[in-house]
């Protein structure tokens, strides 16, 4: 039991240290380049979407990467409107 607590602190410290390196690459990005960015993963989105309703019945395709993606894109508003608006 004690392992395993051990194992899922030690996991939720590396993720939290990888999303808060994205948020530091993506803050250092000009607007124009979030923009970009944001197009990219939309059609990234789009593609992942289509993949997943053409696999139906057999594996769905990768259903996960969708949530990543709306993620990245809600994180990449964000920041785009924090510099919009001179919050940073």
């Amino acid at each position: 039991m004690v392992i395993s607590l051990t194992f899922t602190l030690a996991y939720e410290r590396k993720k939290m240290r990888a999303t808060k390196k994205k948020l530091e690459e993506l803050r250092w990005m000009s607007p124009e380049e979030l923009i970009e960015r944001k197009e990219a993963l939309n059609k990234q989105m789009f593609e992942v979407r289509q993949q997943t309703i053409g696999m139906k019945g057999m594996n769905a395709g990768r259903p996960h990467m969708y949530k990543k993606i709306k993620k990245e894109i809600a994180r990449i508003e964000t920041i785009w409107k924090e510099k919009k608006f001179n919050l940073l």
